[in-house]
């Protein structure tokens, strides 16, 4: 994602600490630090108020003109940070002048373009420059900071080779300024300034960090396992699953049971004892008694997955029900959150009385795609009526199960990647209408932890 630009701080009075209003977890920050000498040569070490330890870009470095500069940076920051100290071999300098930059969506450090000092550049557009750093890694985030011994304001942020935005220096009189600009392409990059005051003396510094970005998400493998048996378990295997993947079950069912009823089965991942949390809720339950029909997702978040072989099964809780005819499939998905990918507070269902088409749609536009939309169908036909299996357009199968005449049972279990926004929709339409009813069901896993979840049942009863 491209990296936003948070907030700033700066010092006050000559001060060695920055107060300003808390981080955000997971930001970047960077500090940068211009001073006089004051008890010498001003080497600089820096912490904030919950100890965090800091990484240099720039050491301190003299520009030969009676200041000292220095850069730090901290990524993937905690929340809460308020405070920021410099602490000063010899005590605090005369002048010592700090200012703070938060952003957003950056994953890690790329390098700092040594110091460029120019003695009068003059009040030419982009005169005030700092040399080259090797832009390795794009898209990144090139921060521009200069320094006017004076300490006038800079006028404008650069303008070309890249554009850049001034986010401090246009009217504190400190003589610090920082600019941003995002780069897109590898090689050298430099950050440039105007100023009225060209007869200054000026020391220029551009640092780089790459952007985070998301790995795609994909369908790494699937498993089916199916019964026909009247069972009271199916259980399914999938082998050389990578740690921090997604494991997702799909179900499809037909059930019967001395009591009759719809019971909701359960799913868990056997090979850890660890129970696969509902992707709808609640999982597979029919709208209506005509047929004994469901359909069910199950997700075990990736940061709980080891790697190896998994086995799942699905059953039934309550004593006496079984699957009459039953088919799971198992699910590898790669690039998906790994804590919390979906937060299941959107159920809804709705009962058609005929047709042949069947859809479960989550009827809201994606909060933050990328994600993935997964759907099952199950049906049940009359006994001796053949049904030659079902399509989802746009969607990609994972299983498909033909009704045949001796048994009466069809499912389509299936995925689609939307990359931007969109509505999921999974629209399950079969070849003969003459059935006794149809179980579907959609849910959305996100990139991004509990940002979205759309799940929705639909069911036709004949």
């Amino acid at each position: 994602m491209a990296y936003a630009y948070v907030k700033d701080g700066a010092n006050a009075s000559n001060g060695n600490t920055i107060t300003f209003s808390p981080t955000n977890s997971g930001d970047l920050l960077v500090v940068c630090i211009s001073t006089s000498a004051g008890g010498g040569s001003p080497t600089v070490t820096f912490t904030d108020n919950l100890s965090d330890t800091w990484s240099t870009a720039q050491a301190t470095v003299n520009d030969g003109n009676g200041a000292y500069h220095s850069i730090f940076y901290l990524l993937n920051c905690p929340a809460g940070i308020t405070t920021l100290t410099a602490t000063f071999n010899g005590g605090t300098p005369g002048t010592c002048n700090m200012v703070v930059a938060e952003y957003s969506g950056l994953a890690s450090y790329i390098g700092v373009a040594t110091k460029n000092t120019q003695a009068s550049p003059g009040t030419g557009t982009n005169a005030i420059t700092s040399n080259n750093v090797n832009v390795s890694t794009q898209p990144a985030l090139l921060l521009g900071y200069t320094y006017d011994i004076n300490q006038n304001n800079v006028s404008a942020a650069g303008t070309s080779p890249l554009a850049f935005t001034l986010r401090y220096g246009a009217s504190q009189n400190t003589g610090q300024a920082f600019e941003d600009a995002r780069v897109t392409a590898t090689g050298n990059a430099l950050a440039n300034f105007t100023t009225i005051h060209g007869t200054d003396t000026f020391t220029t510094f551009a640092v780089a960090f790459a952007e985070y970005v998301a790995p795609s998400i994909a369908v790494v493998q699937s498993v089916n396992g199916q019964t026909v048996s009247n069972a009271t378990d199916i259980v399914v295997t999938i082998n050389g699953v990578t740690a921090g993947n997604t494991i997702v079950c799909i179900a499809s069912y037909f059930n019967t049971s001395a009591g009759g009823g719809h019971p909701v089965p359960t799913c868990v991942d056997t090979t850890y004892s660890t129970a696969l949390t509902a992707l709808e809720t609640p999982p597979g339950v029919l709208v209506g008694t005509v047929s004994n029909l469901g359909a069910g997702i199950w997700y075990l978040p990736g940061g709980t997955v080891v790697a190896g072989s998994h086995t799942v099964k699905v059953s039934f809780a309550s004593a006496g029900f079984n699957f009459t005819t039953g088919s799971v499939t198992l699910v590898e998905i790669s690039g998906l959150a790994s804590a919390s990918p979906a937060d299941p507070t959107q159920p809804a269902s709705a009962v058609w009385s005929s047709g042949s088409v069947l859809t479960a749609s989550s009827g809201q536009s994606l909060a933050a795609p990328p994600a993935i939309a997964l759907a099952a169908i199950a049906q049940h036909t009359t006994v001796g009526v053949t049904n030659a299996g079902f399509a989802c357009t746009g969607f990609t199968d994972v299983n498909n199960i033909s009704n045949t005449a001796t048994a009466n049972f069809g499912a389509e279990q299936c995925y689609e990647i939307y990359a931007g926004s969109a509505t999921p929709s999974a629209a399950f339409g079969w070849t003969d209408a003459n059935t006794n009813g149809a179980q579907a069901v959609i849910g959305v896993l996100s990139q991004t932890a509990g940002i979205v979840t759309l799940p929705l049942l639909g069911t036709i009863l004949m």
